[in-house]
């Protein structure tokens, strides 16, 4: 059995271990680009982790954590408290695809994607942000969301489509959107794209599902969402910046 310390860690560089273990204050874990697949339990404290180019487990803990993935299929646990969670992966990367799954836990968490793979992320309990941005881990891929408790924030940013990526695939699905709850916002995406009456968008309703499509860029699927019984004005949040900026790094 491991015991946990009470002074704070820092880690910089390269590991020669698998399993690396925080304290009860606040930790820094800066691992090396070429570090392989390692796992974090930070425990508690504001930690700060910054993942390997392996596939690592980082896991929060209690406290205000930012947890960092870079390239691999990574799994990142903020636990309890308001958590900041960065999925940054990359199509410059010929290493193959990978899936990253973010867990914000319990507290008002920021899930954000700068990715171009696939994500599964799961808000938990509390007042959410998801960010995406550059196809939000979306392109040539299917993103899965769930919200959670609580009134949650799904926010896009502009988007960058490369030309040897075929749009029709980049999907962010929204697996329990609640309509008068939780809120699409696209404020940031461009000028071209604000939620007003020019923007340019497309409305489908595929089985029970509504799709939003952006002049087929990027594609939005609402699960159990009935296009018919609501408008784009009950989805969006006054379409208004949001009160915290979600990339603090």
């Amino acid at each position: 059995m491991s015991v946990i310390s009470n002074e704070p860690v820092e880690i910089y560089g390269e590991s020669d271990v698998d399993f690396l273990y925080g304290s009860t204050q606040r930790d820094y874990f800066n691992l090396e680009q070429d570090t392989d697949d390692i796992t974090v339990i930070a425990y508690k404290g504001d930690d700060d982790i910054f993942g390997s180019y392996g596939d690592d487990l980082l896991v929060g803990g209690a406290g205000n954590d930012f947890i960092y993935s870079r390239y691999g299929s990574n799994v990142m646990r903020g636990g309890s408290g308001d958590d900041q969670l960065l999925s940054k992966n990359h199509p410059s990367d010929d290493r193959g695809e990978y899936r990253d799954v973010l867990s914000g836990g319990s507290g008002n968490d920021v899930l954000s994607s700068e990715s171009s793979q696939n994500c599964t992320m799961d808000g938990g309990s509390g007042n959410d942000i998801f960010s995406f941005r550059d196809l939000g881990a979306a392109q040539s891929g299917v993103s899965f969301c769930i919200g959670g408790e609580g009134a949650d924030i799904f926010r896009f940013y502009e988007f960058e489509a490369h030309e040897d990526i075929d749009p029709t695939n980049s999907v962010v699905r929204i697996k329990d959107f609640e309509v008068g709850v939780d809120s699409l916002n696209f404020h940031y995406y461009s000028d071209e794209y604000r939620t007003d009456e020019d923007t340019s968008y497309i409305i489908k309703q595929m089985g029970s599902n509504m799709v939003i499509d952006f002049e087929d860029k990027v594609t939005i699927m609402l699960h159990g969402v009935d296009s018919n019984t609501v408008t784009m004005s009950d989805l969006f949040a006054n379409n208004q910046p949001d009160p915290i900026d979600p990339i603090l790094y």
